[in-house]
């Protein structure tokens, strides 16, 4: 583990978290607060940067088995959370809907339930599929569809994984493509958003990363803390700044990407002082709990929010900090509960 990125994992919930506050219907955000797919991006990066870390050298060949294990280790911690809330969701649309007796609503969203069950929703580029029922659950959709093709990407990348100039190639290749994609489907924000066709660029370019990183990390981390903690400083205020100023801003995906890179690398090394501070173990507590977290808040806020507001005179601060200790609380105890049960006999 990784001190300071787990602690990063939660900041970048936190961004997400701020920009689903806009659900309660008193809150309004038209700049950057808004910017939740912002952190997205830096999820996608860390995930593939992750992997590359810990696989890099596990699938030179690939057997039902070894893929089998690999997907599996990856989906045992994310669906019970996943499925829970999926069918929550499920449950509170039906009940609320006036159009419930409707032959035609509920086979709409029986077929919405069919795709999210597999997590197989965002295989199809449709915003209302693709977020159904739970709209921060399509991340974990397209990370899923994106584990099960991992084995085969790792095979191809193999023979570069030492070569630090091919790994930059492919790495700069990767961007070039990602950029003529997303230009490609401009107009498409289903696609261009909630899509494994798409999202799988940002996954493999923090592959790359991580394999880059593997073959640099000794060299680099000779360096002087005082200069380290200059260069974590200057990344954070860069991805301060990109937060800000990206919002809305178009192809503003691939300026995030180049920060999220550098911000993933440099706190990779914890050499620093910054690295210190996100180093603590309130940080990587919360760091821990960043998926649970992630996966709670959206629903919660979505139902339970609204009522709040509707029925009692809380003002948007309060509503808000009530959201975000309840996620927290929620997502503490579920956190808990899944480390304490051993679920040995899933798949």
């Amino acid at each position: 583990m990784i001190k300071p990125l787990t602690t990063l994992r939660f900041i970048m919930a936190i961004v997400i978290f701020i920009s689903h506050l806009t659900l309660i219907p008193t809150i309004k955000f038209d700049n950057f607060l808004n910017n939740g797919g912002y952190g997205v991006i830096f999820f996608f990066i860390l995930s593939g940067f992750v992997i590359a870390i810990n696989y890099k050298d596990k699938f030179q060949s690939i057997t039902k088995q070894n893929w089998f294990d690999f997907v599996k280790k990856r989906v045992k911690k994310i669906y019970p959370l996943y499925i829970f809330t999926i069918i929550l969701g499920f449950l509170c649309e039906i009940i609320a809907n006036s159009n419930i007796w409707s032959l035609q609503y509920f086979i709409k969203q029986g077929v919405k339930l069919l795709l999210c069950i597999p997590m197989m929703q965002t295989l199809i580029p449709n915003m209302a599929i693709a977020q159904a029922f739970n709209e921060a659950a399509w991340f974990l959709s397209c990370l899923f569809i994106i584990y099960m093709i991992t084995p085969i990407i790792l095979k191809l990348l193999y023979p570069y994984n030492r070569n630090l100039k091919k790994l930059f190639i492919i790495m700069f290749a990767a961007i070039v493509v990602l950029c003529l994609l997303l230009y490609g489907v401009r107009g498409n924000l289903a696609f261009r958003y909630c899509s494994p066709y798409i999202r799988v660029f940002y996954y493999f370019i923090g592959m790359i990363l991580g394999m880059i990183f593997i073959n640099t990390k000794d060299n680099i981390k000779n360096r002087s803390n005082k200069l380290s903690t200059i260069v974590e400083v200057i990344s954070i205020i860069s991805f301060v700044l990109g937060w800000i100023l990206l919002y809305n801003k178009q192809y503003s995906e691939i300026t995030s990407i180049l920060i999220f890179v550098s911000l993933i690398y440099i706190f990779a090394l914890e050499k620093g002082k910054v690295s210190e501070i996100l180093s603590k173990n309130i940080g990587v507590f919360l760091g821990k709990i960043s998926f649970e977290f992630y996966l709670i808040h959206y629903p919660l806020i979505k139902y339970l929010g609204n009522r709040i507001v509707k029925n009692l005179n809380v003002n948007n601060v309060m509503i808000s900090i009530i959201m975000f200790v309840i996620s927290i609380i929620l997502a503490t105890m579920v956190n808990s509960i899944q480390n304490r049960k051993p679920r040995k006999n899933f798949l």
